[in-house]
């Protein structure tokens, strides 16, 4: 008999701004920035399968400047309900998927907060008096492949916050 999970995950991304005065975040600047990114899909999921499941979705960084200045950003991801940074987890009831997500195309810096070996992204740039900027960066998601699980809809929800 051949389970198959259907595999849904990072349902939302929400913006939180950072603590602290805007012109002290923002190098002298007074900005807000805000951020937004794309669901990421697994899709079908067939736990025999012999390979990851990878995947990439967008993530990005509107910045706006209410004088001439230096803006500086970093994007954080939170760890998602079910899980850790280091090993994010979908569930659905008690039933859970391993997975995480990478800035990097080759799967080998996990995307986090800069605690624990996890990395963020991050820029800055000259933005004008009343300009706004937006950035967009590739996240790259894996879903580990041989894990044993019931057959249903598998979500998490991160949380991705920009600090400026």
């Amino acid at each position: 008999m051949r389970w198959v999970a259907r595999v849904i995950a990072l349902a939302m991304f929400f913006w939180l701004a950072a603590s602290g005065s805007a012109s002290a975040s923002c190098v002298g600047v007074k900005c807000s920035c805000s951020v937004s990114g794309d669901t990421i899909s697994f899709g079908g999921y067939v736990p025999t399968a012999a390979g990851d499941i990878n995947v990439a979705a967008d993530i990005s960084v509107t910045c706006k400047a209410f004088v001439l200045g230096v803006i500086s950003y970093e994007i954080h991801l939170g760890s998602g309900l079910h899980g850790t940074v280091a090993t994010r987890k979908m569930s659905n009831g008690s039933s859970q998927l391993t997975y995480n997500i990478y800035k990097n195309a080759g799967r080998t810096i996990i995307w986090g907060d800069g605690t624990n070996g996890t990395g963020t992204m991050g820029d800055s740039y000259l933005l004008a008096l009343g300009a706004s900027h937006t950035e967009t960066v590739s996240m790259y998601g894996r879903l580990t492949a041989g894990q044993n699980v019931s057959a249903g809809s598998y979500s998490d929800t991160i949380i991705a916050t920009v600090v400026y």
